[in-house]
């Protein structure tokens, strides 16, 4: 998927000026953080609140593998991890109107896309997950634009929208 830079090209810089306006990372390599002169390394984490903290985390522990790294009931909250990346998980105030997402009409997180490294990968995941209770299914696995990429998406049980996606190389 190419990336757009809209960044003003400086004279210090080292990569060709189209690299900055265009950058396809399929096809080229990562640019270096100096030649975008980002500030910024990359997701410490994400913080999602969740409609029931217990049934995500399990979602997240039991059915993806995931590391459980913390949980502090006095400000309902637990600590995710992949190994890749880590989320905070919060409970929603129960004793507040809870709004379900939108993705067309809410501002705020889309939904979350997690990759994993094989198509049959892709697969096992979906057969989890169909069983996995309190799953809203939006798409089986289905070929991403004309292939060979492959993902599925679906809201866990707390309600966050989740993407899984196999990038088949690209």
């Amino acid at each position: 998927m190419p990336i757009f830079h809209s960044r003003t090209i400086r004279p210090d810089i080292i990569a060709p000026a189209w690299q900055l306006v265009y950058h396809d990372r399929r096809t080229s390599p990562p640019l270096p953080a100096r030649v975008l002169n980002l500030t910024t390394k990359g997701i410490n984490h994400l913080g999602l609140t969740v409609r029931d903290l217990d049934q995500t985390t399990s979602f997240f522990t039991d059915l993806l593998g995931w590391t459980l790294l913390g949980r502090d009931d006095s400000y309902p909250r637990t600590t995710v991890s992949d190994g890749y990346c880590r989320f905070t998980l919060w409970q929603a105030d129960r004793s507040r109107s809870m709004t379900e997402f939108n993705r067309k009409t809410n501002i705020g997180l889309h939904h979350v896309a997690l990759e994993v490294a094989t198509k049959e990968d892709l697969l096992e995941v979906a057969d989890k997950v169909r069983r996995w209770p309190g799953i809203v299914m939006e798409f089986e696995p289905e070929p991403l634009g004309d292939g060979p990429r492959m993902h599925m998406m679906f809201a866990e049980p707390g309600g966050i929208r989740v993407e899984i996606i196999w990038p088949a190389g690209q």
